[in-house]
């Protein structure tokens, strides 16, 4: 799995976890570093090319 943004910048794949407390095919897939402050969207993608799923990012604050 990979992890990029609209930007272009790419972040490190830092773990993979399965099974969880609700669902036991639940998946966690975690990646490391700060979000480009430009960035609009991520896209997380599979080596393959069988998935591309692109996600807004909300920066209003919290």
């Amino acid at each position: 799995m990979t992890l990029t943004d609209d930007t272009g910048a790419e972040y490190a794949w830092r773990a993979t976890s399965s099974g969880g407390m609700v669902l036991p095919d639940e998946v966690s897939v975690g990646f490391h570093g700060p979000l480009a402050e430009a960035a609009d969207w991520i896209v997380v993608s599979d080596p393959g090319g069988t998935m591309d799923e692109r996600i807004a990012l909300d920066r209003r604050p919290i």
